[in-house]
This record gives structure tokens, sequence and C-alpha cells, in this order.
């Protein structure tokens, strides 16, 4: 089987182009040849059954054959060669017979390769129209069949070129979780530094017209580390380093305690933050990690709401409870509902504003929950507010 190149430099296989002829009697592969050999077909006379199976072994544009040539022994052979044809190939077989054995023949070699042989039958006296049109018809199917294989090709290459260059970034992608993990204490030091001196400074400055360029230094920082903290965060989780520790414990004072930390954020913006624990309820969680997704979806509701307040709660359940921030934000539009988990994604932030955060408050969330087992939802109506729910688990108590 050789190839050519066309002209668009792509190679095709010639055998796609080559019929295969076998009638070891009388004059019919010599006949056969020079009527497909004035049409310019390219075409090959096997003269024993050995060459026809090699040869339909490494490929042809289609195969003639005479029926008395096929013994039930060469049926068995060639059947098995095309049983073996990859998924693409239906191997074209045109048969030639004579009108006196034509049913016999005919049910002979469908009970042999009817089911994995693609069979036309031509009646002898040979009419070179009716030969010239099979072989034509055959040909071009096949030359179908070969370029449906490019294509398989083509598409696996592709699956595989997609595979590898999704396992590199996949890796990459860990190495860097695993690095910013690893360097996540010698990266936030910096900024630790650079508050005690603004402090210094500030003070130095307290009453004087600089103190003001001060200020905004520190709310700079602030920001800084605020973001820097969320890829560090993001990449801890990411990496699989964060230590779980589960435990029973109050839930109440975890409210109270993300309220003390964003109430003057809150105030700022003149909003009332509230917190409404309810009963005391014992909750098993990792203590840390449940605070810092319930300040995440605090902070997040303050960052996106400008009048009204955010109100933090719990409902008791028979074996759970939930937890639940409002708010009376901007909400979420129902075709942004299930992006808003993604890294980086933030509503009414076209300009990017630092203040609003870097848009990963809430895939944090996300992936503290999941490690955690909470199950997180959400509900909003756009232009009036939201409310997410984190549903924890009561002590086994």
């Amino acid at each position: 089987m050789g190839r050519t190149e066309t002209r668009d430099g792509a190679e095709k296989d010639t055998a796609a182009e080559r019929v295969l002829i076998y009638a070891p009697f009388g004059r019919d592969a010599e006949v056969t040849r020079e009527v497909l050999a004035g049409k310019g077909v390219a075409a090959l006379v096997c003269h024993t059954v050995d060459q026809f199976c090699a040869n339909l072994g490494t490929g042809a544009g289609a195969a003639i054959a005479t029926v008395e040539a096929l013994t039930p022994g060469d049926l068995d052979r060639v059947a098995k060669i095309l049983t073996a044809q990859p998924p693409w190939s239906d191997l074209p077989l045109i048969v030639l017979f004579n009108e006196r054995d034509a049913e016999i023949s005919q049910q002979l070699l469908l009970q042999a390769l009817g089911k994995v042989g693609n069979l036309n039958f031509l009646e002898r006296p040979l009419r070179v129209e009716a030969l010239l049109n099979a072989v034509a018809l055959s040909l071009r199917a096949r030359q179908r069949q070969y370029q449906a294989r490019e294509h398989m090709r083509a598409l696996e290459e592709a699956k595989q070129s997609l595979a590898k260059a999704t396992d590199e970034a996949i890796r990459a992608n860990d190495a860097k979780s695993r690095f910013l993990a690893a360097a996540s204490h010698d990266l936030r030091q910096p900024f630790q530094a650079m508050r005690l001196y603004h402090q210094i400074v500030a003070d130095a400055l307290q009453g004087k017209p600089a103190h003001r360029a001060a200020v905004g230094l520190g709310n700079a920082i602030a920001s800084g580390e605020d973001l820097l903290n969320a890829l560090l965060d993001l990449s801890t989780l990411d990496a699989g380093v964060t230590k779980v520790q589960i435990s029973d414990f109050d839930l109440s004072p975890v409210l109270h305690s993300v309220s003390n930390d964003l109430d003057a954020i809150a105030q700022g913006k003149g909003l009332v933050l509230r917190v409404r624990p309810g009963p005391a309820v014992v909750v098993r969680s990792d203590q840390v990690l449940l605070k810092r997704i319930i300040r995440n979806l605090t902070i997040n509701a303050v960052r996106y709401t400008e009048r009204g307040g955010v109100l933090v709660g719990c409902r008791a359940r028979p074996d759970h409870v939930l937890v639940q921030v409002w708010d009376t934000g901007i909400g979420i539009p129902a075709d942004k509902a299930d992006k808003i988990f993604e890294d980086f994604f933030q509503i009414g932030n076209l300009e990017r504003d630092s203040s609003k955060g870097l848009g990963l408050g809430l895939s944090i969330v996300e992936r503290m929950a999941r490690l955690l087992g909470h199950q997180i939802t959400v509900r909003s109506v756009y232009g009036r507010g939201s409310v997410f729910t984190v549903r924890v688990a009561k002590d086994r108590g």
C-alpha cells in the first residue's frame, strides 16, 4: 500500500484507488483489467488466493472476484480479513457470476460474507457499462471511507493533544498551588512589616496635612493584603493542604465574632449589620473554616449592599442548622446565578474596583464548604437582595 502527496500537501493512500482482481480461470481477469485501464483505473490482477487475501489485508479501493474462484475455504479466509477491518472500513467486493448458477452462488456468498462484506453482484457475460458503473460507485464509496479515516485520525490526534495540554495545565496549576501554599508565610510577612511601618508613619503625621496620604497608603496596603490573602487561601485549598479539624462547638459565638469583625465596615457604608443566632445550638464542623465561610459571605453581602442592611442568622432543624446571610443589595441576575462561585467572577464591577474584592470570596467559600461537606445554596431577586444558606450538621450528642 503506497501513499502520494496531493497538491495541497496532504497525503493520500493510492490503495484507495486500486482495484484488486481475482479471476484465475478464463479471460475475465485480463478483460476486466483492460476495461478499467482504459478509464484510467489502476488494477492489480491476483493469480492466487494467497495474493488476493494479502492485498485485501493491506488495502484496496475495491475488489472483483469470480464466483467459481472462491471455494468455501477461500470464503472463510476472506471473511476473516473483512471481519478484521477497522470501524471506518467497508471494502466493496464485486462478484462476477453466471446466470445458470446465480441463485446457489449468491446464497453461498451471502451466508459466508453477507454480515461482514459490502457485496455487489454482476452477471456474466459482462457489459462494460455495468462494470464501470459498479467500479466507479465502489471507488467513490471507498474514497469516502478513507476520508472518514483521516477525519477520525485528526480527531484522535486533537483529543490526544487536548488531553496532553489539559494534563500539563493541571500539573502547572497544581505546582503553582503547592508553591503558593508552601510560601504562604513568607509572602505574608512583607505586608506585616508594611503595616507596622505604616502605623509608625501615620502616628508621626497625625494632625499634619500629609496624614491623609498616610491614610490612603494604609487603605492600599489593606487592599493588597486582602487580595494576597484571598489568592493564598485559594491556592492552599486547591493544593489540598488545608487541615480540617472537626469538633462540636456553639455556633452563637462564631456569629457574634463575625459581626464584631465587620460591624465597623458596615457602619462606614451606612448599613446595619445584625446577628440573630437564635437558640443556643451546637454544630459539628471545623470552627475556623466555618467562621471564614460565614465571614466571606457576610463581607461579600456588605460590599454589594448600598442601602438597608445585612442579617446573619441561623435556623435550627432536627439534625442540622441552616446558617443564613441575608442582604438588601443588588441581587444576582438569573442568568448569572450559576457563575457566582467561579474564580474572579463579579457582578457590577466592570471597573475592577479593588474595594469590591478580587472575585474570589465566593469561590473560596464554595471550596471550603465542599471540603467540609456543607451544602451551600443561594436565592436572589435581582435588584432586591440575596440570601446565602450553609447547611451544617448538628453535634452527634
